[in-house]
């Protein structure tokens, strides 16, 4: 049976799957030490499907014309062939077998390899950061702790670590964390009057216009909301994977639910999922990944409840699919935004410029 290690960040397996990319590529490797890696962890497979397709790219580039002249630079083609010829005279009279002088080599390509395409991101300043993402942007960023956030399309976070607590102030948007495990500082993210607590674990957390919602896709958190921020707790649960709550803003929260993993964090392969959410909700999400701003002209349609799934890429087939589905047009305006009104309302005359 395949287990996930919920301790393990995805800096270190993306690190793991690099060595494997090269050891099988340039020096052989432990098949039967492979296959048992992959069985590991679930997230194993994608992760080594990325480090191969990184590896492939890679060694196309020489091909490219456009990008001869940068893989030609002398600052990286004369230290890489100068530190290999290094290292091959000095395995030569070292007595080391042809075999670990590869393995060897492909260890030390794996450096420069994993430093250009999977380790490059420096990890963000500790505390008073503020990072951000713009529209339709999804983006991984590496934390100083081993931790990786990723942000979904425009989202905000501001990062608050201190030698007693790892804080983040989740601002807007959505982002899923990926918690190194550090007992003796607790991982906290803040939205609001909710807070996440967490030590070693996978979960996300969404802001929406009136509500927090907080999934777990491994581990465990806890989630406690107060009436406002700094105030005495509310209420507070402990979440476990597959798990999901909602809190709205200065009230108790709602009962945990249940959650396929497979939604939890799902906006990361480029889908949004809605089961009864208001469509004020699924309108102010669409708008973080839309290049077309989209406005609820009347305030009768915010509460109207949706199901729904959609890509981040199809937000004009998903408002057709709302048109069809609910009392409301869907209005293009002279600005390039679009107005959802009533069916009944006449269409309101076009925004200027």
């Amino acid at each position: 049976m395949m287990r996930s290690d919920s301790r393990k960040p995805a800096t270190a397996i993306r690190r793991e799957a690099a060595q494997w990319a090269t050891r099988r590529a340039l020096a052989g490797a432990d098949e039967a030490g492979f296959a048992a890696w992959l069985a590991s962890d679930p997230r194993h497979a994608a992760a080594y499907r990325e480090a191969r397709q990184a590896w492939s790219d890679l060694a196309a580039m020489g091909d490219l014309a456009e990008y001869r002249d940068l893989l030609g630079e002398p600052t990286w083609r004369e230290r890489m062939i100068e530190r290999l010829r290094r290292w091959r005279r000095a395995w030569r009279w070292s007595g080391i077998p042809h075999r670990a002088v590869l393995a060897a080599t492909a260890a030390a390509l794996l450096v420069a390899i994993a430093s250009a395409l999977w380790l490059e991101r420096a990890a963000v300043p500790d505390s008073g950061a503020t990072l951000a993402t713009a529209i339709a942007e999804i983006r991984d960023l590496p934390l100083s702790d081993g931790s990786v956030v990723t942000l979904g399309g425009r989202s905000r976070i501001t990062l608050a670590f201190t030698a007693a607590e790892r804080r983040i102030r989740l601002e807007e948007g959505e982002a899923f964390f990926d918690v190194a495990k550090d007992p003796a500082r607790p991982f906290i993210v803040e939205v609001g009057d909710t807070e996440v607590r967490a030590v070693g674990t996978q979960f996300d957390v969404h802001k929406g216009p009136a509500t927090v919602r907080v999934a777990v896709l491994e581990g465990v958190v806890e989630v406690a909301a107060t009436a406002m921020r700094r105030a005495p707790v509310v209420s507070r649960h402990l979440l476990t994977a597959g798990e999901a709550i909602v809190a709205a803003k200065g009230a108790a929260l709602d009962k945990v639910a249940a959650l396929p993993l497979a939604r939890a964090g799902e906006w990361r392969r480029g889908r949004l999922t809605y089961n009864g959410a208001s469509l004020e909700e699924v309108v102010a999400d669409a708008n973080r990944y839309s290049a077309r701003r989209i406005r609820i002209a009347d305030s009768r349609l915010a509460t109207l409840r949706v199901t729904t799934s959609f890509r981040t890429d199809q937000i004009g087939e998903m408002l057709e699919s709302l048109a069809l589905a609910l009392p409301l047009r869907v209005v293009p305006q002279a600005d390039g935004s679009l107005s959802l009104i009533p069916q009944e309302q006449d269409a309101p005359p076009p925004a200027q410029p």
